[in-house]
């Protein structure tokens, strides 16, 4: 629940209590898939060191290992391989997650996060909306998905107005923002953006 909220502020509570849950039950294979995904989200996601990414993407195989029949840990594989540049068995992974529960908006929106990896936003755009389309209430990350993808397709309106649903910001995406405001000539927009991000330095 902790990872769905898409909150930054919750990132480091979430990785605590996967750690604990690995501890207490070491073959408790979905925790070491989560534990993945809450070091990869705590470091920043594609900022995180070499080295937490690599110990995400053990977590993540181990989960997968104990865990063979459940999508979820498979699918948290492709992602954690996504970040290591391991681009063709990430995308095989997950899409043998989604041929295990073609129904999870997480494996969809996991495999979005591939296809963002990878620089091919227009494919990533139609998986989110098929995850919102099955869970229409959504998780809260389908909006910076959608940002990051209207970003990289150079819809500097669509990523604006993702933007604006996306509740809280991390560092990265209000760069981003300063910049889509520039290119969108919204001068004053565009300091206030980069005025929050000095802030938070």
């Amino acid at each position: 629940a902790l990872m769905r909220r898409a909150d930054p502020a919750f990132y480091a509570d979430a990785l605590v209590q996967f750690e604990k849950a690995v501890a207490a039950d070491p073959d408790f294979g979905l925790a070491h898939a989560h534990l993945a995904w809450a070091e990869i989200a705590e470091h920043g996601y594609g900022l995180a060191p070499e080295a937490v990414k690599r110990r995400a993407v053990e977590h993540a195989q181990r989960g997968a290992d104990l865990s063979p029949g459940e999508s979820r840990a498979i699918g948290l594989l492709g992602f954690a391989l996504a970040f290591v540049g391991a681009f063709e068995a990430s995308e095989q992974t997950i899409n043998r997650a989604l041929a295990l529960n073609p129904f999870s908006d997480d494996t969809m929106l996991g495999k979005a996060v591939i296809l963002l990896v990878r620089g091919r936003g227009a494919e990533a755009l139609d998986w989110i909306e098929r995850a919102v389309d099955v869970m229409p209430g959504g998780q809260g990350h389908e909006d910076i998905l959608r940002f990051e993808a209207c970003f990289l397709m150079r819809d500097y309106d669509g990523a604006a107005q993702a933007a604006a649903r996306i509740a809280h910001p991390d560092l990265r995406q209000r760069t981003f923002m300063a910049g889509i405001a520039a290119l969108r000539g919204r001068r004053e927009e565009a300091l206030r953006h980069l005025a929050d991000v000095a802030a938070r330095l």
